[in-house]
């Protein structure tokens, strides 16, 4: 059996879930963990669906002064 197809989907998934990178000038390591382990744990208290946690995760983290990298992340390739 070719399990090349399914080493191709499992790879292109994993890509399609990764987070947002976030950056604030003048954060320690330990407290920009600390503000996305915060904030993540919004998005899992919330309802949001997937599409909608990047969106909470980016309010959030925005609030805190951060600023998305542009071009990070995505929560799926069917969300905008």
């Amino acid at each position: 059996m070719n399990r090349l197809p399914l080493l191709v989907l499992v790879v292109l998934l994993a890509g399609c879930t990764t987070a947002p990178q976030y950056r604030r000038d003048g954060v320690t390591p330990e407290q920009h963990a600390r503000d996305l382990s915060e904030c993540d744990l919004e998005v899992q208290k919330s309802d949001a669906g997937t599409c909608d946690q990047k969106e909470v995760l980016t309010r959030c983290m925005s609030a805190r002064g951060y600023t998305a990298v542009p071009g990070t992340g995505s929560y799926g390739a069917f969300c905008p």
